[in-house]
């Protein structure tokens, strides 16, 4: 197969850089069902409208709109005589009633999340006073001598004086200067 050449527009389509998907068979593009696969794509219509179908044919918006009314009566036992005692919805029946038509004739509500952290975060200062309380503690672990912790310091704020252009004085009264390098 000869080699294409490259273009912007093809190298911006491919998953690696500058390499363009192939004709054919590339392992980089997307698996998903073959075509005309029972799973490939939407649902059929028909599934969607025989449902409706069966909803109306069974007179089910009346029968929601009876149990919401309190007309539509169910069977709740049997007597000592044998006669079926009937009883008028619950109200828990007939408030589901009520929910199952607000939420598929006026769409279901957002759901909303409160998410409540037990302990806030810190801000940025709270951090820098937590890392100096600390500091201590985690000086004393360090396998370095404390000399040696002590020239590394010095030399970062050697090199943050640099960075800045400032001239500092050290605790003696002595300006600090970056000097340049030997």
């Amino acid at each position: 197969m000869p080699k294409r050449k490259l273009t912007p527009k093809s190298a911006n389509k491919s998953a690696t850089p500058g390499v363009p998907f192939e004709p054919g068979y590339d392992p980089r593009r997307g698996r998903g069902p073959d075509a005309g696969a029972p799973n490939a794509g939407r649902p059929p219509e028909r599934w969607r409208k025989a449902c409706r179908d069966a909803l109306e044919d069974a007179d089910g918006l009346g029968f929601v709109k009876r149990v919401i009314t309190g007309e539509e009566r169910e069977i709740v036992g049997v007597d000592k005589n044998g006669n079926a005692v009937v009883s008028a919805p619950r109200v828990r029946d007939r408030l589901f009633a009520v929910e199952l038509l607000a939420e598929h004739g006026h769409g279901k509500p957002p759901q909303e999340i409160k998410v409540e952290d037990e302990v806030p975060r810190r801000t940025g200062e709270q951090t820098m006073a937590r890392i100096l309380e600390l500091l201590p503690r985690v000086l004393a672990v360090l396998p370095v001598d404390r000399k040696e912790i002590a020239r590394l310091l010095e030399q970062r704020r050697a090199v943050e004086l640099l960075v800045s252009g400032q001239q500092v004085k050290d605790g003696q009264g002595r300006e600090l200067r970056q000097e340049p390098p030997a």
